[in-house]
């Protein structure tokens, strides 16, 4: 019995790593290419123009909440599915899709008379066909994350943004196009990983749906919907508030700087919550398996997040100089304020993942609600001292829920909030060497080698914190994942020998 459970749980930890390995890889190449387009475009294109797209994606964003909570989480977490169920969840998110695109066109003026400044209807209409392209690609994705072939879905996900938002933004772009090169390589991306993945997935265009299975469909994945509707709120929210009340230039500004950490966020969280969720699904009557993954997934996750937080605190005047040129400097104090919530913005995902996991969406809803409602009064208050207030209050809103999430899934799977929170002050501990001597040194960001050297030598410290903090410093996991780095090093000196 004994040596089944801990076969069970390798072969558990072997996907989780495959699955890990090949979306992180993908995202991390994503993020390259996102990086190298968004330091292009911000020499083409102007504020103004990213704060029409920023207007228009806060209407379009909401497809993927609709989609993937409505569509697709019950497909992921349903035990068994046939092909009745999955052809009604499919022409059940394709019929959703139509009605969104008739309520967008007929509200596209009001939409516009709230941000106040020309043109976001007529992008917003544009956009909007990513919402059908969103909806033919939910239930096949959802296949293909239930069946843990992550390695289609990393080379999927990567080739269309390369063909859409890559090459073609940046085409158009060169060309004088604006914010109709952001339009038209959104909806090029979504087209080819819409039917890469309507192919690969082996759905047909014949299934013919179930009306009987509609209630099926939609009742596992209510709460989640509406969880997913809430997180739309609480992301979209400061956007809203941003280009209502500070105008399209200062929601130009503030979209770059989410942007930067929305590449950090999908390069490392994204995947992440992907690989984690079906296997909490899998595991959920099993508290101990998920309690042991859940701890151990945070261990490392947490001092990783915050040493990629700290570097971008440290160093946001350089990454805005590298990825958007000297005329954004007014957005380094936006990424700096909120880089320094990178941590729990990534690292909720995964008590998010746990909570989906163990059948508990309700819980995920009302946290989001929760979300929602901080990030929108945070932001509106915020705004009343400028677009520094509103990142302050996000990073402050997601800082706070996050805990929220920690406490919740504590509670489902029996484990201690103050592990937790010793956890937390180990990676605090082991991060303010570097933070220390940065601030203690003098600067002089006006040459380019000076801050380039400031970078690798906080590099440095960091690496230097890692190979010599003390065991206790940092817990068994990370201690492990030490030693395994340790012994390939000397088993490769050896055999190069």
């Amino acid at each position: 019995m004994t040596a089944t459970m801990h076969d069970s749980e390798r072969a558990s930890g072997q996907v989780v790593t495959r699955g890990l390995r090949w979306l992180t890889l993908g995202r991390l190449a994503e993020m390259g290419l996102s990086f190298l387009a968004t330091a292009v475009l911000a020499r083409l294109l102007a504020p103004e123009d990213f704060g029409l797209m920023a207007a228009a994606a806060v209407v379009t964003s909401l497809a993927s909440a609709v989609f993937e909570g409505s569509f697709g989480m019950s497909v992921v977490q349903k035990r068994e599915v046939g092909p009745d169920y999955l052809a009604t969840s499919f022409w059940l998110a394709i019929g959703a899709a139509i009605v969104l695109l008739a309520l967008i066109a007929a509200t596209a003026p009001l939409v516009e008379r709230f941000f106040g400044f020309a043109g976001v209807s007529v992008v917003l209409v544009a956009m909007s066909l990513t919402i059908l392209l969103k909806a033919i690609s939910s239930v096949p994705r959802a296949l293909l994350q239930r069946q843990l072939r992550f390695r289609q879905l990393a080379v999927i996900s990567l080739s269309s943004y390369l063909a859409g938002s890559g090459l073609l933004t940046l085409v158009l772009g060169v060309y004088g196009y604006a914010v109709w090169s952001l339009v038209a390589g959104a909806v090029l991306s979504a087209a080819i990983e819409a039917l890469a993945m309507f192919l690969l997935s082996g759905l047909g265009w014949r299934l013919r749906p179930r009306i009987a299975l509609i209630g099926d469909i939609l009742r596992p994945g209510s709460s989640f919907t509406v969880a997913q509707l809430f997180n739309w709120a609480a992301n979209t929210g400061p956007n809203s508030v941003v280009g209502h009340w500070l105008g399209a230039h200062m929601l130009g500004l503030y979209s770059r700087g989410w942007k930067l950490l929305d590449v950090a966020v999908s390069a490392v969280a994204a995947p992440m919550s992907r690989v984690m969720l079906p296997v909490f699904s899998r595991t959920q009557h099993d508290l101990a398996r998920c309690r042991a993954d859940f701890f151990r997934t945070l261990s490392i996750a947490v001092p990783c997040f915050g040493a990629i937080s700290l570097m971008m605190v440290l160093h946001a005047d350089l990454a805005v100089l590298i990825a958007l040129g000297h005329r954004w400097a007014d957005t380094t104090p936006v990424v700096q304020l909120l880089f320094a919530a990178l941590l729990p913005r990534c690292a909720f995902k995964i008590a998010e993942s746990l909570i989906v996991g163990l059948g508990q969406p309700a819980i995920v809803a009302r946290l989001q609600a929760f979300y929602g409602a901080l990030m929108v009064a945070g932001a509106w208050v915020g705004s009343h001292y400028g677009l520094h207030g509103v990142a302050l209050a996000t990073s402050l809103s997601i800082t706070v829920v996050y805990v929220g999430y920690l406490a919740c899934a504590c509670r489902l799977v029996g484990g201690s909030f103050a592990e937790l929170l010793r956890l937390h002050a180990r990676c605090a501990v082991l991060l303010s060497p570097t933070a220390l001597v940065h601030l203690a040194l003098p600067r002089d960001s006006g040459s380019w080698p000076v801050p380039i050297g400031s970078v690798l030598l906080d590099a440095m410290i960091l690496f230097a914190a890692f190979c010599l903090a003390p065991s206790h410093w940092l817990g068994s996991d990370l201690c492990a994942l030490r030693h395994h780095l340790f012994n390939r090093r000397t088993q490769g000196v050896a055999d190069n020998d």
